[in-house]
């Protein structure tokens, strides 16, 4: 799944001719629960010195809570296009066009029993994933 920056509509951001990493971290960063890798990772593309990790203002696992703190606030997303589709449609999220950032992304998988099958509900999220990870493979 690819990822980037949202910030709200009217966020000052959005007024830089340029915008590189490091003039994110002023306005705080939110996202879910990273791996230390990713931390330290973030941490080097900020500008950080080497093993510092990227510093979250507000990490959560409530996506719903981490988008509307950034639709109501200055903080900067970090999230998966796939989970601010229908905010980046109603305008409401901006994806942020940063300078130099590298491809992000998250691979995902499905751990299952062998010989079992999936609930309707693992079945749907299945199909989901497999449906989303085609649609971001062709465009």
């Amino acid at each position: 799944m690819v990822a980037g920056f949202y910030v709200r509509a009217g966020h000052p951001l959005l007024r830089e001719p340029r915008v590189k990493a490091p003039q994110l971290l002023p306005y705080g960063l939110a996202s879910v629960r990273v791996p230390e890798t990713v931390s330290q990772a973030l941490g080097v593309l900020f500008g950080l010195e080497d093993g510092k990790h990227a510093p979250l203002a507000l990490e959560c696992d409530d996506l719903h809570l981490l988008k509307a703190i950034a639709m109501e606030t200055d903080t900067v997303l970090a999230c998966t296009d796939a989970a601010t589709r229908q905010e980046v449609e109603n305008a409401t999220l901006v994806r942020l066009d940063v300078e130099q950032l590298p491809p992000l992304f998250s691979d995902m998988g499905v751990v299952s029993l062998k010989g079992r099958s999936y609930s309707p509900m693992a079945q749907f999220a299945v199909d989901y994933l497999t449906d989303l990870g085609a649609l971001q493979a062709v465009g």
